[in-house]
């Protein structure tokens, strides 16, 4: 009986051991599986470290650049305000060439009329002139050269006014 007990025990005591190294083997692979997930964790946490601090210097860096910037264009005009700006300004331009065309034919209209003005001056003094020599009573022959000679006289006349006065524009402009 003592030997069954013995031998019981023995068993007992192998099954243990083999429990205990069974044990032992899954506690050392628990211990490896919680060794390479702290590693792991490890990594993970210092890559986020980095991470964190490859942003925080992003934000510092565009923070600087947004105040150098402020900096920079303080007073400057918003973009829409300086098109509206620019647009009033080519419209002012468009509008001014307008009028100086316009300015220019009504010149162009004041000079012409100015011009028959004076020629019509000029013709009214000559025919005078010659209506006043036909007074005298001078012969025929004599009053048809002298019709012809005023003729001519009055076109050298008028186109000695008209270019001096076309001289006269052209100093101006």
């Amino acid at each position: 009986k003592l030997h069954r007990h013995i031998l019981a025990l023995q068993i007992s005591e192998a099954t243990a051991k083999r429990k205990q190294l069974q044990a032992d083997n899954d506690l050392a692979k628990q211990k490896a599986l919680l060794l390479r997930a702290e590693q792991k964790l490890d990594e993970k946490e210092q890559s986020l470290f980095f991470i964190r601090q490859e942003y925080t210097q992003r934000i510092r860096y565009l923070r600087t650049a947004l105040q150098d910037y402020r900096h920079k264009y303080a007073g400057a005009l918003p973009l829409r305000v300086q098109e509206s700006y620019a647009k009033t300004m080519i419209d002012l331009r468009n509008g001014k060439k307008q009028l100086d065309l316009d300015m220019k034919k009504l010149a162009d209209q004041k000079f012409d009329l100015e011009t028959q003005i004076a020629s019509y001056e000029f013709k009214h003094k000559s025919l005078e002139e010659l209506l006043a020599t036909l007074k005298d009573g001078q012969s025929n022959a004599r009053v048809q050269k002298m019709i012809e000679w005023q003729q001519k006289l009055e076109k050298v006349k008028l186109n000695e006014l008209r270019h001096i006065r076309l001289n006269k524009r052209l100093e101006t402009d």
